[in-house]
């Protein structure tokens, strides 16, 4: 009579293609995962370099829109609008547009031509 048993009685069997069948989903999903932290880490950089200038920061509201669910799952928060400062480059801007998908983007000076559609009434209506 045996009081120990080291390992069950019958482990569970995979064949060699479904071992690489159960590989390959690993590592599409954490190379997915990898991609949506890089994104977020992106956005930090781009928040430290342009927004920690003498604490200017425009017209910039969090958590007023959503990020893209993609990292919105991981923690990250939307922006409402990014004003920039004029010295931007083009390239910069559109680097800035493509990590901000949910954010208007305005250069310092301009002015947006309407309030952005989907902000609470009491920050939208200045009347209230």
């Amino acid at each position: 009579m045996t009081v120990y048993k080291p390992r069950p009685e019958r482990w569970p069997q995979v064949g060699l293609k479904g071992f690489f069948v159960l590989m390959t989903l690993l590592c599409v999903l954490l190379g997915w995962l990898g991609a949506q932290v890089k994104w977020i880490r992106d956005r930090e950089e781009v928040r430290q370099r342009h927004f920690n200038w003498e604490g200017y920061m425009g017209g910039y509201h969090r958590h007023l829109r959503q990020a893209p669910w993609s990292i919105r799952i991981l923690g990250e928060a939307g922006d409402t609008e990014i004003t920039l400062r004029k010295g931007t480059s083009v390239a910069e801007r559109k680097r800035i547009e493509n990590l901000f998908p949910e954010a208007d983007i305005f250069l310092d000076g301009e002015f947006p031509s309407r309030i952005p559609p989907n902000l609470p009434s009491s920050i939208s209506d200045p009347s209230s």
